[in-house]
This record gives structure tokens, sequence and C-alpha cells, in this order.
């Protein structure tokens, strides 16, 4: 039977599909397997879960979320997806301080590839990891906190570091936000781009990248009763798949764009994204605008966000602020492929970095480059598992593994 990811467009490559019902059923599950890759929400969109013999399916690990109001953080296991930690961090009277666009996504998936959400002062969601349990080859269990040495490359580690049990994550004080709507013009966005992206809590510009349509900044805030009311959406479509606009509610329905009992997203699409460093932000959107042509006839919608500085090794913002640069696309793998070869020509130069879940061209990107601890990352690895039976061909491309070079990707 074919498993494919979430937008249907991928067949994972493995020839057996497991899913552990718990830990000691993980580690006899492992026992014997000559290479290992995990799968959650299944919201990649590449080649990075790829096996060439067991996948495992760790949505049987999903636990209940733990919430240690004392120390401030939630417990949260494999196959846990976000929006069951919103509810039950929001029920316990806590909050993250951010989330991603779709709740649906989990959230060791998403730790694991560098998604992220938007706002200038926020970072990578990985970056809210504050402890992380491994699971190795062998089937021992073993933990690293914030002030390990090798913390910060076993967090956000494309899969590598061994099979995630759970991890702890950061709670903040609740609160409420307000999301409002505003159409512009692209022409008036991208003169102001950073000055935009950077006026609210969290903030997206959805475009297309010219004036043909309009621009719409979506701004989540706090409650401001004298905003005027929001227009509808043109680029998003219908409005009940989407979170609410024009009302003051708690974090967790403000947060996400998406609905968490709702149809994630648009369904059959295929989604890039690139990270370029915030003082290039305006050679990138120069750059789209004179690709918008070519863009134009595979592109759904395209989302500009930013995020603040961290410090994971294998993290698209490590140690610089960025704009993201997200694309949906109709599901046509063939064009998609152009767009990204396109795409990374334009903005490889200027130091992007591609979103490790999303599609791309691993060609145009020089990955020892662009991580400073790369190497540092691959002897991590090299120690936690000394088999390489968690890498596979994407994973040791990033790494600058062997001969594949970047064709792994």
């Amino acid at each position: 039977m074919r498993e494919l990811n979430w937008a249907g467009h991928h067949a994972y490559a493995h020839t057996r599909l497991r899913r552990p019902r718990d830990e000691s059923d993980l580690a006899e599950t492992l026992a014997g397997a000559s290479h290992v890759r995990a799968v959650g929400s299944r919201h990649s969109f590449n080649t990075i879960c790829d096996t060439e013999d067991l996948l495992l399916d760790v949505t049987g690990l999903a636990r209940p979320p733990v919430v240690d109001a004392g120390r401030g953080v939630v417990r949260v296991s494999a196959g846990t997806r976000f929006g069951d930690v919103a509810r039950a961090v929001h029920e316990a009277g806590f909050a993250l301080p951010n989330l991603g666009s779709l709740p649906h996504i989990s959230v060791v998936g998403a730790a694991s590839t560098g998604t992220h959400g938007s706002g200038s002062a926020h970072r990578v969601l990985a970056a809210g990891v504050s402890r992380v349990r491994l699971m190795s080859a062998d089937g021992a269990a073993h933990e690293l906190t914030r002030d390990h040495p090798d913390f910060a490359g076993a967090v956000l580690a494309l899969g590598a570091a061994g099979i995630v049990l759970d991890v702890d994550l950061d709670l903040v004080p609740t609160y409420t936000l307000r999301q409002t709507r505003r159409l512009t013009t692209w022409d008036d966005t991208r003169a102001r781009v950073r000055e935009v992206l950077d006026d609210g809590y969290s903030v997206s510009v959805f475009t297309r990248f010219s004036d043909e349509q309009p621009t719409e900044v979506q701004r989540k805030a706090a409650p401001s009763p004298d905003a005027e009311p929001s227009p509808p959406s043109v680029l998003l479509g219908d409005e009940p798949h989407l979170t609410p606009i024009d009302e003051d509610r708690p974090w967790l329905e403000v947060l996400p764009h998406f609905r968490v009992d709702h149809r994630p997203s648009f369904g059959e699409e295929i989604q890039s994204e690139y990270f370029v460093p915030a003082e290039r932000t305006d050679e990138a959107v120069a750059a789209l605008t004179d690709l918008a042509p070519v863009l134009d006839a595979h592109l759904i919608v395209a989302e500009l966000r930013s995020l603040a500085p961290d410090d994971l090794w294998l993290s698209p913002s490590g140690g610089v602020a960025t704009t993201c640069l997200h694309f949906t696309w109709h599901r046509r793998p063939a064009e998609v492929a152009t767009m990204d070869a396109q795409l990374g020509a334009a903005l490889a130069s200027l130091g992007g970095r591609p979103h490790w879940g999303k599609t791309f061209d691993p060609s145009a990107f020089d990955f020892g480059a662009l991580y400073p601890r790369r190497d540092d990352a691959r002897r991590l690895y090299d120690r936690l598992d000394p088999d390489g039976v968690f890498r596979n061909p994407f994973v040791d491309a990033a790494l600058g593994i062997g001969s594949g070079g970047s064709s792994g990707l």
C-alpha cells in the first residue's frame, strides 16, 4: 500500500510500515532495522521521510499533553498535534508564545524541520523546546536539556538524532489577540515590507507579487476596539475554515490561520518556503516581483512572514533575523520543480535558506556555508547514531555526508 504525505503528491519510499503503540513496542520495532525514518502528521513535501527499510508512524505514541505549572512547561509526546497541545495549555491557564499557521501539524515534526509561525519577536517553534528525549537504534532512551552543549543540535535535527519520544515546551501567561485584515497593493507593501511585518504580534502578508489582485495583510495583535471592520478575503477563499477576524479571542483561536476543526489549508497543493536575512528583504521582494509573471500560472498564494534569530544549529533562522517567503502551489510537481529552480537561483545569492520540510532545488544552496554549525551537527549524529540508521539520502546531503552531494534532497 502506498503511504502518501498530507498533500497526496509524494509517496514515501519504504519497505515496511509500523505504528508502535508505546515505547516498549517502539524499541522492539527498531531492533534489527537497517534504516528508519518517522512520520507524524505527514506535512512534509519532499523526501525527508523516505527510507530504504522501516517507516515509523509515531501517531500511536501520542499521549495527552501534561502541563507542569511549577516549571512553566508542557510535556508533549511524539505524534501529538499542536491543536491538542494548545487546548490543554489553555485549559491550564497558560499559552504558547507562537504557533504555526496549521494547528493540525505534529509538534515534534514541526520542531525537527524548522517550522515556525510568524512574528518579528518570535523564533522557530523548536526554539521553545527546553528538553528532548530520544530513543536510539538500540532501544535506549536518553534526554538532553537546554543546558547541555549538544542540545542546540538535537532539537532541530531532521530526524537524524533518533526517534523523539517527547519534548518540553516553554509556556507563557495566557493572552488575548484580535486578528484584522487589510487590503492594499503589492507596490505599497513592497516599499515598506519590513515595517509592515514588524507591526503586530504576528503578521502575514498574502500576495501574488503584482497589483493585478489586492495584497492582504493579516495582523494579529492586542485587542483594539477602534479598529475598522476588515474586508472579506480575496486570496484565501472561503471564510469558515479560517480563524476569526475582528473578534477578541484567546491566543489559540487567532494565531493559526486555519481552524483546528476544519480541513487545513487548501488541500491539493505543494509548498515551498525560503528564509532570507531580514537585511536582504528588499532585494528578495524585488526579485520575486520580477519573477511574478513566471510564478503566476502555478501559484495559489504566497505569504511573507518574519522571525527572530535563534541558536539552533540547523535552524533556517539560526543566528539571523529572517523574512520568510512561503509559496503555496497548485499540485503540479514538475512545474513546481521548475519554479523552485528559479527561486533558488534568485534567493540563494541573498543568503536564503530553504525550509527543510518543503520542496526546493538543492543544487542552488551551499549548506556548509549557510549553516556554520553543520559539522558539529554531523559529529553529534555520528555519536548518537554511529551506524546511520536514522539517516537517508536527504539527511546525508544536508549534512555533506558521502558522495551524494545534494542529489539526495
